[in-house]
């Protein structure tokens, strides 16, 4: 009897761990793996999620970098059209003059705007005129934009491969005499190296542009390379060439991985140094929509996927340990992931709407909130204007102090604006160091005023580089008003951009407008 009551209790509690906590650890065990497996699937899915949504990023940046570029090209090629002297030379293809009068304008072009191409062709795309080179002409021209250009009447752009295998953004206008007649079109490209940093810069991720061989000559690729003063690395690759950078030893397991595939559809992920970066593709389509290669972005998610990690291992514990509480924790992380969502949407969102270095609303937001002003004022009859300023001999500045100088007079002059603009005032940064500000409810006679101040403002703060030196910038400045002869915000850019025009080859640190006539 006794050994009895002293074996009871060993057998109830053999029991009860079989009938009770056994089947809870299976239960618990299974809603570990379910979890685990649900998690692994979301994971899955924000990361298919966020490839999409960075792909799109991708791409967007990518077109909107190629349209400011473009409409760049465009305005610099209309301040061309209305050069009477390249008009006459180009009316008599007197080559030796456009020659001699287009060499400090194209040097001054590829200094100041990066332009690496100026062409001139007659109606039936013969070659006129290179400047870039000019003992080269007569050859006749059918690259996809000039087509575009002659068949519409209309300008045509977009990132083409030339005939030496440069792959470079070109802008083609058809250029019109006095009367009407087609005089030929005048062509202006620029190396998408300069249009790729700028996309890199905007991404934070580091950008590989592949071009595939099919599309390049090679004798002609090596060559144009070597013109550019590249080093061409033909055999690198089997399939295709590194276009960007230029100057870059790739990591060695990226190398690797690159060398031994032929196309990227898909996303990968490879380890560098202790590191985990997504390998990003996408398909580069040239001017005409043909895929000639692609982009690659090294986007670390390293801290991504420890997050990911991290969250499953505690959460597999608490599932564990307190499965009672699942469905708060379930509710935290959910909160808590949304709140995260929330904080990049904000920043994606600042980011998309304002520039990074001045804090102005960018060039995108610029056209926006003047396609709105415009239409208000229209709708509601009330006065418009524009102010556009661009700081006097800012590449000098660049120059002689260095890009560090050359940001913190950028960011100084830009606090001072936002300082001294109203409320309902809009500056933005127009890009480069044009500086927009969208007046609404100001006349002409006032926003001269307003122009005036801000230029003497500017010519009496004096700014103190980061070495300490005392430095002080003007400004020119051109003035538009919403007439009945300007309808639209282009319009209202395109006078406030001749009048900055005037304003800069007329003196420089002065306020202009052109009269209405004019504009």
């Amino acid at each position: 009897m006794q050994t009895d009551l002293l074996s009871t209790p060993g057998k109830t509690t053999r029991r009860l761990l079989l009938q009770f906590l056994l089947p809870l650890l299976v239960v618990n065990v299974a809603v570990v793996l379910v979890f685990v497996s649900s998690l692994n699937q979301r994971r899955q899915q924000e990361a298919d999620h966020d490839l999409a949504n960075f792909r799109t990023i991708m791409g967007t940046t990518l077109a909107e970098n190629i349209a400011q570029e473009a409409r760049l090209l465009g305005a610099l090629a209309n301040a061309i059209q209305h050069d009477q002297e390249m008009r006459d030379a180009f009316v008599r293809h007197n080559r030796a003059a456009l020659q001699k009068h287009s060499t400090r304008l194209f040097a001054d072009l590829k200094a100041r705007h990066g332009v690496q191409f100026l062409h001139l062709t007659d109606p039936e795309l013969v070659t006129v005129f290179r400047g870039h080179q000019p003992e080269l002409y007569g050859d006749i021209i059918y690259r996809h934009t000039n087509l575009v250009a002659a068949r519409t009447g209309q300008p045509a752009f977009g990132a083409e491969i030339g005939t030496m295998g440069e792959f470079s953004l070109r802008y083609v206008t058809p250029w019109p005499d006095t009367d009407g007649r087609l005089l030929g079109y005048l062509e202006l490209g620029s190396e998408m190296g300069n249009l790729l940093d700028s996309m890199q810069h905007r991404l934070n991720v580091p950008l590989y542009v592949f071009i595939n061989k099919q599309f390049l000559g090679r004798e002609l690729w090596e060559a144009s390379m070597r013109e550019l003063g590249r080093s061409p690395q033909w055999d690198r690759f089997k399939h295709m060439v590194l276009a960007f950078p230029d100057k870059v030893d790739l990591p060695a397991e990226l190398n690797s991985r690159l060398s031994a595939i032929h196309e990227w559809e898909k996303s990968d992920e490879i380890t560098m140094n202790s590191a985990t970066y997504r390998i990003v593709p996408l398909p580069l389509q040239d001017a005409g929509g043909r895929t000639v290669g692609t982009i690659i972005a090294l986007q670390d998610i390293t801290l991504h996927n420890a997050l990911a990690q991290r969250t499953m291992w505690v959460g597999s514990l608490a599932t564990l340990l307190m499965s009672g509480l699942l469905m708060g924790f379930f509710y935290w992380r959910v909160k808590k992931i949304a709140a995260e969502l929330e904080h990049k949407e904000q920043v994606l969102l600042q980011l998309a709407s304002h520039d990074g270095l001045t804090g102005l609303l960018n060039h995108k937001s610029f056209y926006t909130l003047l396609i709105e002003e415009v239409e208000r004022a229209q709708r509601y009859h009330t006065p418009l204007s524009l102010l556009l300023l661009d700081l006097d001999r800012f590449k000098k500045i660049n120059d002689k102090y260095g890009h560090l100088a050359g940001d913190k007079v950028l960011k100084e002059v830009s606090t001072l604006l936002l300082h001294y603009a109203r409320t309902v005032d809009k500056v933005c940064r127009y890009g480069g160091e044009e500086i927009a500000v969208i007046l609404p409810g100001i006349d002409l006679a006032e926003a001269l005023q307003v122009a005036e101040r801000l230029r003497a403002i500017l010519q009496k703060h004096r700014i103190t580089l980061p070495d300490g030196q005392d430095i002080g910038v003007t400004a020119s400045i051109g003035v538009a008003t919403l007439v009945d002869a300007i309808k639209s915000a282009q319009d209202l850019t395109d006078a406030a951009d001749r009048a900055l025009y005037n304003a800069k080859h007329t003196g420089r640190n002065r306020v202009s407008h052109l009269p209405q006539n004019i504009q």
